[in-house]
C-alpha cells in the first residue's frame, strides 16, 4: 500500500498530528510505525529549507594581470620565539612590594607572550597597570 504524501500528512489524514510545522505526537509515531509493519509506504520525509546552487570552493582568482612574487625573508625573531621555558616565572615590583606574574602575559613593547618576546625591555598589563616584569631570579 502506498501513501502519496510524507509520514506527517498520512498522520494528519488520520486525525493524529496537526498540520504544518512541528512535531508528532508519540501516538502518532507509534501510528505510522504500525502502519509501516502493515507494508505502508510514503512518499518520503519533508524537504527541510530551500535548496540552493552550491557555491564555487576553492581560491578566487583573478582574470586580471598577474602579481609579482611576494620576497619571503628570513624572520629576525625566529630563534628568539621561546626565550624562556614553561617553568620561568616572572616578577614586577609596586610600591615595594614583589608579585608574581605568569609568562602568558603579552608584552606591551613586542606584543609577544613573556617566554617568547622579542624586545629588551618586558612591560606587561598587571592589575596594578603597566609594570616593567623581570625574570625571577635576574
Amino acid at each position: 500500500m502506498y501513501f502519496n504524501g510524507t509520514e506527517k500528512d498520512w498522520a494528519v489524514s488520520k486525525g493524529l498530528a496537526k498540520a504544518g510545522k512541528g512535531r508528532m505526537s508519540l501516538d502518532a509515531k507509534n501510528a505510522v510505525a504500525k502502519a509501516k509493519a502493515e507494508g505502508w509506504t510514503f512518499r518520503g520525509k519533508a524537504p527541510v529549507g530551500v535548496v540552493r546552487d552550491a557555491k564555487p570552493t576553492g581560491p578566487v582568482v583573478s582574470k586580471g594581470e598577474p602579481e609579482a612574487p611576494v620576497e619571503v625573508t628570513q624572520n629576525p625573531y625566529a630563534d628568539a620565539f621561546r626565550r624562556y621555558t614553561d617553568d620561568q616565572e616572572f616578577t614586577y615590583t609596586h610600591e615595594g612590594k614583589t608579585y608574581l606574574i605568569t609568562g602568558r602575559t603579552a608584552c606591551m613593547n613586542c606584543g609577544y607572550s613573556l617566554y617568547g618576546h622579542t624586545c629588551n625591555q618586558m612591560v606587561g598589563l598587571t592589575y596594578h597597570g603597566a609594570q616593567t616584569i623581570v625574570p625571577k631570579g635576574e
